[in-house]
């Protein structure tokens, strides 16, 4: 039988049943279960709060464990006071996490895999890590954070036994493998596929554009809506730009998060609460889809990416985007439709050409729709679990 750790930032909760729950599709249970597509058995190293829910409020939530998927709870802790005053727990869990498996897995930049990973290397076992985020930009307002897990990832990519990238080159070159310096021992390996899960059926082709000169409906994704890195206030001010110029953009936004209460009076001071929505968490794919179905344009001012799932999501149904030209982002979309994530002025000139425009919105979904076919769940699957299996057999 085959073990394997999986140490995430995930924040996860436990009901009073023994169950474990997520609030959303990435900490999921068909999430951790790529994994046992080389392991008999995953075990999900996360820090896990204790909650009470009724079988109303469990819609609400997404089962994170399951057959041959079980959880080590670590504290749930926030920020660097939490990690201070916690300390003694949080260092005695690791201690126990480390001995739980000779194979390990840690998705970084995180503080809770960088803590484990420091007891982990005493072991001498295999490890290797997923490289999800620049931790430059995922810090960016904390300089001393930013440049200690900066240096921290280098180090850990240059040791580890595999490595992983969302991105194909960009964080690479900033964050390279030990194969990639040179290390020609088989222990050593390197890949790179996104945490996406895109299956065939996802994928949409009968786009029709009948966008109007002035009127575009835009939409925007992303789970969390906790803070300002995926660019909501930056939509708002271009949306009432738009308007001020005559252009009505309807704005959809899907997540939740404690910001959404001062967006929404952002909103309403800028007099475009009329046509902007906060829809919420959706955890159904199906309604998520139908939301990138209605809508013309995809507009993801993101400050901080690795690859956005959201964006190759979008356009995987045709869906014509705009985004920031941050991380890996630029590996999706043409430089035309790239722009620095507080650029509201560039986001709103380059939206005005497009409304109306149904021949480039249309020529834009189809290579969205040609780009995304590189990340089918077919072609990421079988990347991820050759890189596991030599894990595995390290």
């Amino acid at each position: 039988m085959s073990t394997v750790l999986v140490v995430s930032d995930a924040h996860l909760f436990k009901t009073p049943d023994g169950r474990y729950w997520c609030n959303t599709a990435m900490h999921g249970y068909q999430f951790w279960k790529r994994y046992l597509s080389s392991f008999d058995d995953v075990i999900v190293v996360a820090r896990t709060k204790d909650i009470s829910i009724n079988e109303k409020e469990e819609n609400n939530y997404i089962r994170a464990d399951g057959e041959n998927i079980s959880v080590f709870a670590l504290p749930f802790v926030r920020g660097l006071m939490g990690y201070l005053f916690r300390w003694p727990l949080i260092k005695k869990k690791c201690d126990e996490a480390a001995t739980l498996s000779t194979k390990a897995i840690f998705r970084i930049p995180s503080i809770p895999a960088y803590m484990l990973l420091k007891k982990y290397l005493r072991t001498r076992n295999p490890y290797a890590v997923e490289v999800v985020i620049d931790p430059e930009d995922e810090y960016r307002n904390i300089p001393i954070l930013k440049s200690l897990s900066s240096k921290i990832l280098k180090n850990v990519c240059a040791s580890a036994n595999g490595v992983s990238y969302v991105t194909q080159d960009y964080l690479e070159k900033k964050y390279p493998s030990g194969k990639r310096l040179g290390k020609t021992d088989k222990k050593y390996f390197e890949s790179y596929y996104s945490s996406i899960d895109l299956t065939t059926d996802f994928f949409f082709y009968n786009r029709l554009f009948n966008s109007k000169h002035n009127k575009i409906h835009l939409l925007h994704i992303a789970n969390s809506i906790n803070n300002e890195n995926k660019g909501h206030r930056v939509l708002i001010n271009i949306v009432s730009k738009l308007r001020k110029i005559g252009i009505e953009a309807p704005t959809v936004f899907v997540g939740s998060g404690d910001k959404i209460d001062e967006f929404k009076e952002l909103s309403a001071k800028l007099e475009v609460d009329d046509i902007i929505e906060f829809v919420g968490y959706v955890s159904d794919k199906k309604i998520i889809r139908n939301y990138l179905e209605s809508a013309e344009l995809f507009v993801f001012p993101s400050k901080a990416e690795g690859l956005p799932r959201v964006l190759i999501e979008a356009m995987a149904t045709g869906l014509p985007c705009l985004a920031s030209n941050v991380d890996g982002i630029p590996e999706l979309l043409d430089q035309e439709f790239l722009f620095d994530p507080n650029d509201v002025e560039g986001f709103k000139n380059k939206i005005v050409e497009l409304a109306g425009n149904n021949t480039k919105l249309a020529k834009m979904g189809m290579n969205n729709l040609k780009k995304a076919g590189e990340y089918a769940k077919e072609v990421l699957d079988k990347r991820r679990s050759e890189f596991y299996d030599r894990l595995k057999l390290a």
